[in-house]
C-alpha cells in the first residue's frame, strides 16, 4: 500500500483531515456527505455516456438544475433523486445506519492513524493491514453491508 503524503497546507494527509472535521463539526459532514452525494452523481452519469440535458429531461427538471444538483450547489429532495436515478436507469435505496457504530468505527480508524504515524517496519504493515479493515468494514456497514469484521468486537475496540 503507497504511504499517503501529508499536505502542507493542512499538515495531515486529507483523509486525516476530512476525518477529523466530519467528527468535530456536523456542519462540515453533512457538506462533506452533500458534496460526495454529488460526486457519485456526476460519475455515474458520466460512466454510462448520459448528458445532462437527457438527465434533465428524462427527470423533468432543466439541465442547469441537473448541473447544480452534480456541483453541490443544491440539495436535492428525495424526489428529485428518485427521478435522477430513474432517468439513468436504477431505482434508489434509502436506509439509516446506525450512527453510533459508524462513530466508533471513526474513531477507531482515529486512532489506528494516530499509532500508524508513529509505527514502522512490521508493525506498521499490521496496523496499515487493520486500518484498511475497519476503514472497509465501516464502508460496508454505511452501505448496507454488514461484513464480518462488524462482527469483531474487538475491531472497535482496538485490540489487536
Amino acid at each position: 500500500m503507497k504511504v499517503k503524503k501529508k499536505n502542507p497546507y493542512i499538515g495531515e494527509t486529507l483523509g486525516e483531515f476530512v476525518a477529523e472535521e466530519r467528527g468535530r463539526d456536523s456542519r462540515f459532514a453533512g457538506a462533506f456527505d452533500g458534496l460526495q452525494l454529488a460526486r457519485r452523481l456526476k460519475e455515474r452519469r458520466e460512466e454510462l455516456g448520459v448528458s445532462q440535458a437527457k438527465v434533465a429531461r428524462l427527470a423533468g427538471t432543466s439541465q442547469p438544475a441537473i448541473a447544480r444538483l452534480e456541483a453541490g450547489d443544491a440539495v436535492p429532495s428525495l424526489d428529485m433523486l428518485v427521478r435522477y436515478a430513474r432517468a439513468l436507469g436504477y431505482g434508489l435505496r434509502v436506509q439509516f445506519v446506525e450512527a453510533e457504530r459508524i462513530r466508533k468505527y471513526r474513531v477507531q480508524e482515529e486512532n489506528l492513524l494516530a499509532k500508524l504515524t508513529k509505527a514502522s517496519g512490521n508493525q506498521a504493515v499490521k496496523l496499515r493491514e487493520k486500518l484498511e479493515a475497519v476503514v472497509r468494514a465501516r464502508r460496508d456497514w454505511e452501505s448496507g453491508r454488514p461484513s464480518a469484521v462488524l462482527e469483531d468486537p474487538r475491531m472497535l475496540e482496538g485490540e489487536p
